[in-house]
């Protein structure tokens, strides 16, 4: 099966392929969780509200660059095959 008809079956999810397999990944998380510990203990109620508020919105934002970055990547990737397969060849 091609690489495309995989795509489209849904056998291949490229958001599967993912950064939190790496320890840098782990470390970063495990630190950040730390810290947000730390962090929370210092809040008030309604700090506690607007602190989640805040998170939710950067997950939400972080979520659109993501697809934005996926979506440029693939139409770079369909350019450069373009460009390649119209090239001379020797």
């Amino acid at each position: 099966m091609s690489i495309l008809a995989e795509l489209w079956n849904g056998t291949i999810r490229p958001v599967e392929r993912n950064p939190w397999k790496s320890e840098d990944y782990t470390r970063i998380s495990q630190e950040i969780l730390q810290a947000e510990s730390i962090l929370a203990k210092t809040f008030s109620v309604e700090q506690k509200a607007q602190y989640e508020r805040c998170v939710s919105l950067m997950l939400d934002r972080q979520s659109i660059v993501e697809k934005e970055v996926f979506e440029q990547g693939f139409k770079l990737g369909v350019q450069i095959v373009i460009a390649a397969t119209r090239e001379d060849q020797p």
